[in-house]
């Protein structure tokens, strides 16, 4: 098997070199992706004919549930790299997310057979498997640098393609190949929502997350060394601003390439009590959503004019859903206007605002950062005091202190979601402002 193997990288290599030769130099380019993709889908489709499926999958769910999860994380953030370039059908089929579980990650290798395998083989853009070889090509050469063994078969095909690629061409691989024509980089999860509704169908315009997912709030956030990979091929960044990114001009520094959008610009901002200067969370207001929706419209219809109409459409298909939703929500919450709620931290003070409600207290004013017994035995005694009936945790922190605080007053708690986790859905914002008007509903009425 080793042989066949070694047999294709060979032919791919000897094949793919012979007609670059003869063709123009600006084809060149195009063409050896080309080759690399084709030759690697050939391999692939070998090595799996010529495996035991069952055999295999037993073998790497084994080594996925006892592997631990640093491990096991940095091994599936580079597969997903990978897989999430898949046509839209096969992302949704195998429900593939950037923060899969272990147990999600085994029922999708369970599901898998042959035939499947042999689907998503063909699927995989030539491109992406030309940057992966790539970024490969680049962490053998940094390995031999640093003195590091990297024998066997792998190391004999790496060879193998590495001399095809630089004679190709006359220069090492180890460059970026073209990206997409624009990549647009989203520091977290509500302005990457955003982004995918005001990009969705443009031609040529990928969306990605910086921060992962589960990450929730950027306060203190540390940009890391995959972030500035994500980066490194990207002409926009989209930013919520008001200091919500404190990275951003560190990052500015060293990336001057991108264009950044900050969607806040022009927004009044309230003036924050626990946080250093103003309260960024303008997302939480549904009128201050739509705002960053029209700004990010602009943005990129300047960057990108040949699909401005594009952009403005979606950018005004998704703010009238946000203004239906906005305007049925005071509608619903009016009869409530003028109460009094204990809040988590300071994500909802533009959506309170917003909806007529009064935040008598703030829980915790440093996310993570719980609060003293002196500041605790405070908001008890104002909850007491003004008969607050509730208290409001969010689904992405601890409850520790505000199940305490109900534990002293009585006060039930209940669950407001401030959209910076959730769903890699176009709606999920909408659908999380719903169960938000349901909560505060259900809250009140009881």
């Amino acid at each position: 098997m080793r042989k066949v193997i070694a047999l294709v990288m060979v032919l791919g290599a000897v094949l793919g070199g012979q007609a670059l030769a003869q063709v123009a130099p600006q084809e060149k380019e195009k063409l050896k992706v080309k080759v690399i993709g084709v030759t690697f889908k050939v391999l692939a489709k070998v090595y799996t004919a010529s495996t035991d499926i069952e055999k295999l999958k037993a073998k790497n769910i084994q080594a996925i549930n006892t592997m631990s999860d640093e491990k096991f994380r940095k091994r599936y953030d580079g597969y997903y790299n990978l897989f999430k370039k898949l046509p839209q059908r096969y992302i949704d089929e195998y429900k593939l997310t950037e923060d899969m579980s272990k147990q999600q990650v085994v029922k999708g290798i369970r599901s898998l057979d042959k035939h499947k395998i042999y689907q998503i083989i063909n699927a995989i853009p030539n491109a992406t498997i030309a940057e992966s070889f790539s970024a490969y090509l680049r962490s053998k050469k940094e390995a031999e640098a640093g003195g590091k063994k990297s024998g066997g078969l792998m190391t004999h095909i790496n060879n193998v393609w590495k001399d095809a690629l630089e004679n190709i061409d006359g220069k090492d691989d180890s460059e970026e190949l073209a990206p997409d024509k624009i990549k647009i980089v989203a520091s977290f999860y509500p302005v990457y929502i955003m982004a995918k509704n005001v990009a969705k169908d443009v031609p040529g315009v990928t969306v990605e997350r910086l921060a992962r997912s589960a990450t929730g709030c950027l306060h203190d956030y540390a940009v890391t060394t995959n972030d500035m990979k994500k980066l490194a091929g990207a002409q926009v960044l989209v930013a919520n601003g008001a200091g919500m990114e404190s990275f951003l001009d560190k990052l500015i520094s060293r990336q001057p390439q991108l264009k950044i959008a900050r969607l806040s610009d022009g927004i009044p901002l309230i003036k924050g009590q626990g946080i250093a200067a103003d309260n960024p969370h303008v997302w939480v207001s549904i009128s201050y959503a739509i705002i960053e929706v029209e700004n990010l419209g602009r943005a990129l219809a300047e960057f990108d004019p040949e699909h401005k109409t594009l952009y403005q459409k979606n950018a005004a298909d998704y703010t009238a859903k946000l203004g239906a939703l906005k305007a049925r929500m005071r509608g619903e919450l009016a009869p409530y206007r003028g109460r009094q709620i204990v809040t988590f931290h300071e994500a909802f003070s533009y959506f309170a605002r917003e909806f007529g409600l009064r935040i008598a207290a703030v829980v915790e004013r440093e996310p993570g950062s719980e609060p003293s017994a002196k500041e605790l035995a405070g908001t008890i005694e104002l909850i007491k005091k003004n008969r607050i009936a509730v208290v409001f945790s969010e689904p992405q922190y601890p409850a520790r202190a505000t199940d305490a605080i109900a534990r002293e007053t009585k006060a039930k708690v209940y669950v407001l979601d401030p959209a910076v986790t959730g769903p890699d859905d176009p709606d999920a914002y909408l659908e999380i402002m719903e169960t938000n008007l349901k909560t505060l509903k259900e809250a009140f009425h009881n």
